[in-house]
């Protein structure tokens, strides 16, 4: 008898019968055949025989399809702690009646408001400089009682004269005359916007360094504002006082700053060097 093996491409024919198209072949029992191939070419056979004469043959090529990997989006990397300690922003209820505690809360607030407006590094005018850089060491001021009272004591002698460091020790001072004819909130606001106009006004080098040169400046003055920017400068408190045709305007600082050789600031992303947490670019 004839036996013929034929294979190719996954293709299996057994017998001396007909073969049909799809590469099936029968003989005196019954054999199938499947001719189909995919992927790479690989195919596996079955030759397996049962005791009747069938024979069945299996010319399946499998391949195996490998997905394409998809990443995860990635972690979103969080933001620095936003979360400000209780009553951050909040002024205490000290015992002078001299100052409504609404203009206490101004004096903070506008404080917090501009050292977080430097801190971004993105609107502060540094004279004909461009802008003043981020700050990544920023703190965030609180209103006492203390730094206040000694702010009333000076305020309360008219003398428009900055005291110097050794009468309050830890402390140092901006002084401000306010002669229009508005009450306690255009003082308190002339005069923050005073202190801090020096900035824009006068200028200083872009790498924040507090020198001799600029404290012993007898014209374009900024030692008002390096009070307020100070980058530890935590403490503040603020009097105002009605002297005969003018107010008196007093903010106490502490530790106080100024210190020749030593930064206003370090340069930096904001907060990216805070030892604790971090609110509105402050830190706390």
């Amino acid at each position: 008898a004839l036996f013929a093996f034929s294979y190719f491409g996954g293709i299996g024919g057994q017998g001396n019968g007909t073969t049909t198209g799809n590469g099936t072949a029968t003989t005196n029992g019954t054999a199938s055949g499947n001719g189909t191939s995919s992927g790479n070419g690989t195919s596996s056979g079955n030759g397996t025989t049962s005791g009747n004469g069938t024979t069945s043959g299996n010319g399946t090529a499998n391949a195996t399809t490998i997905a394409p990997t998809t990443l995860p989006p990635p972690t979103p990397v969080p933001p620095v702690n936003t979360t400000a300690a209780p009553n951050a922003s909040q002024v205490v209820n000290c015992d002078s009646v001299q100052l409504p505690v609404t203009i206490r809360q101004r004096f903070l607030d506008q404080h917090n408001l501009r050292r977080g407006s430097l801190a971004r590094g993105q609107s502060e005018a540094n004279g004909n400089g461009g802008l003043a850089p981020p700050a990544a060491n920023m703190y965030r001021m609180r209103y006492t009682c203390e730094a206040e009272s000694f702010a009333q004591s000076h305020a309360n002698s008219c003398d428009e004269t900055v005291q110097v460091a050794s009468e309050r020790p830890g402390y140092k001072e901006n002084v401000y005359r306010y002669g229009g004819t508005g009450g306690l909130p255009e003082a308190a606001e002339e005069a923050m916007n005073s202190w801090w106009g020096q900035l824009a006004n006068s200028g200083i080098p872009s790498d924040m360094q507090f020198t001799q040169a600029i404290r012993s400046r007898e014209s374009r003055v900024v030692t008002r504002w390096t009070k307020m920017a100070w980058w530890n400068n935590v403490q503040l408190g603020c009097a105002i006082n009605q002297c005969n045709n003018f107010k008196l305007v007093v903010c106490m600082y502490s530790p106080g700053g100024n210190d020749v050789g030593k930064p206003i600031y370090n340069i930096g992303a904001p907060c990216s060097a805070c030892a604790g947490e971090c609110f509105e670019d402050l830190c706390t």
